[in-house]
């Protein structure tokens, strides 16, 4: 691949995370594309490139998604269930300024370096302590749980 195009490449991530990390709120492909004056296309391929790397989430809001910067280092956990896949577990606020927590399976693409988001729950912090809660109970009782799915 041509430097030019790898450098122009990296530029135009920047410009879309710069953009991301200012706006007071999430913000849409096609708010994005018009305000950098890039095509749709263009965007979009980076997004989905920022999204699966972590650097950017989505949510959707009466109808729309919006694009949301996550920052450098915002993830407080990474849970690494083989090389070749993990689990995000974050703090955020979404653009409403309601905090949650969020827990992001991805998994690489067989054969690549890339990576691909395979779903996300979002607890509200509101409900967290008692997911917690939940997940202490499990915990304990885990090894009572034999291999033909029945508990002993």
């Amino acid at each position: 691949m041509r430097k030019d195009l790898i450098s122009k490449s990296v530029e135009n991530r920047k410009k879309i995370e710069k953009l991301l990390a200012t706006a007071k709120r999430g913000l849409t492909l096609t708010e994005i594309a018009r305000e950098l004056n890039l095509p749709i296309s263009t965007v979009k391929r980076h997004l989905e490139k920022l999204v699966a790397i972590g650097r950017v989430h989505t949510e959707t809001y009466k109808g729309s998604t919006y694009y949301i910067w996550n920052g450098v280092e915002k993830y407080q956990y990474r849970v690494f269930l083989s090389d070749n896949h993990v689990l995000f577990i974050d703090a955020m606020v979404n653009p409403w300024g309601r905090p949650f927590v969020r827990i992001k399976e991805s998994k690489r693409i067989p054969g690549t370096n890339e990576w691909e988001d395979v779903g996300a729950i979002i607890v509200d912090s509101k409900r967290l302590s008692e997911f917690i809660r939940k997940l202490k109970e499990m915990e304990k009782n885990i090894g009572n749980y034999s291999e033909t799915g029945e508990f002993t």
